[in-house]
C-alpha cells in the first residue's frame, strides 16, 4: 500500500503541475492582453514589441504564483519561487531585445538565441533560490524547461495573441497555454515529482480531507480519569484515488471544454 500511494500521490503531483503550468500561462498572457491593449490606446504610436515586454514579466509572476500554490506544500521557504520566476522572464526579454541583432546573422538564429537567453534566465533563477531551496539546479531545470517553451511560443504568435478580438480572446490565450502548457509541464513535472519524491511516501497532508490523528482527551470533573476521544477513520482508498486523480482530471477537463467553446482564430 505505502508503494502505491506513493505512486498515486506523484501522479497527483504530476497532473497538478500540468494545470499549474497550463492556468499561469494562461492567466499571465490574458492580463498582459489587456495591459497592452490599454497602452495602445494610450500611446499614439506603440511598439509592436510592446506586447512582450509585458506579457514575458506578468507570465512569470503568474506561473511563479500558480507552481508555488503546489510546492509549497512540499518544500519549506518557497517563496522566493514567484520572485525568481518573474526576474528570470523579465531578464529572458530583455536579453532576447538586447541580443536578436546579433544573432540575425546566424543560419540557426531562432534556436540559438532561444538555448542563450533560456541559460542566462535559468542562471539567474538558480543564484536566487540557491541558498533555499534543496537540489536548486534541478528546480532551475524545471523553470527552465517552461521558459524555453514559452519563448519559442510567444515568437512565432506573440503578435498575432496581442492582436486578438472578440470571441476570440479567451480562446487564443487557453489554445496558447494548453499548446504550450501540456508539453511542457509533461516534462518539467516528471522532473518536479522526482524532486519532491523523498517526502511522497510520509507527506500526510497529500489528501484534501485526510483526517489529522491527533490525541485529544477530555477530562473529566475526576482528574485521575482520562477518556480519550476515538480517532476519525481515515478515507476509503476509493475516495484517495477520486480526490488524487479525478479531481485533477475534472479540471483538465473543464479546461478543454472552455477550450472547445471559445475557439481559435489560428491554427
Amino acid at each position: 500500500m505505502p508503494t502505491l500511494q506513493k505512486f498515486v500521490n506523484g501522479f497527483s503531483i504530476w497532473l497538478w503541475w500540468l494545470i499549474a503550468c497550463t492556468a499561469g500561462l494562461f492567466l499571465g498572457l490574458t492580463f498582459s492582453f489587456f495591459i497592452y491593449s490599454l497602452t495602445n490606446s494610450i500611446l499614439t504610436d506603440p511598439s509592436p514589441r510592446m506586447y512582450f515586454y509585458i506579457a514575458f514579466p506578468l507570465v512569470g509572476l503568474t506561473l511563479g504564483f500558480s507552481q508555488w500554490l503546489l510546492i509549497r506544500r512540499y518544500l519549506p521557504q518557497v517563496r522566493r519561487w514567484i520572485l525568481a520566476n518573474t526576474l528570470s522572464y523579465s531578464l529572458s526579454v530583455i536579453l532576447w531585445i538586447f541580443l536578436d541583432p546579433f544573432f540575425e546573422s546566424m543560419a540557426d538564429n531562432q534556436n540559438t538565441i532561444g538555448i542563450v537567453v533560456v541559460g542566462i534566465a535559468s542562471l539567474l533563477l538558480w543564484l536566487v533560490i540557491r541558498r533555499r531551496f534543496t537540489r536548486s539546479l534541478g528546480w532551475a531545470v524545471v523553470s527552465g524547461i517552461v521558459l524555453i517553451a514559452f519563448f519559442y511560443s510567444i515568437r512565432m504568435i506573440g503578435l498575432d495573441l496581442g492582436q486578438s478580438s472578440g470571441k476570440y480572446i479567451v480562446g487564443d490565450h487557453i489554445t496558447f497555454a494548453f499548446s504550450t502548457g501540456i508539453p511542457s509541464g509533461v516534462a518539467s513535472g516528471i522532473l518536479v515529482v522526482l524532486l519532491i519524491g523523498p517526502v511522497l511516501s510520509r507527506d500526510s497532508h497529500l489528501v484534501e480531507g485526510l483526517a489529522r490523528l491527533s490525541e485529544v482527551s477530555k477530562f473529566s470533573t475526576r482528574p485521575e480519569i482520562r477518556v480519550a476521544e476515538t480517532p476519525p477513520s481515515e478515507p476509503s482508498f476509493a475516495k484517495f484515488i477520486l480526490t488524487k486523480i479525478g479531481l485533477p482530471l475534472l479540471t483538465i477537463g473543464v479546461l478543454a471544454l472552455i477550450l472547445w467553446i471559445t475557439g481559435s482564430s489560428y491554427p
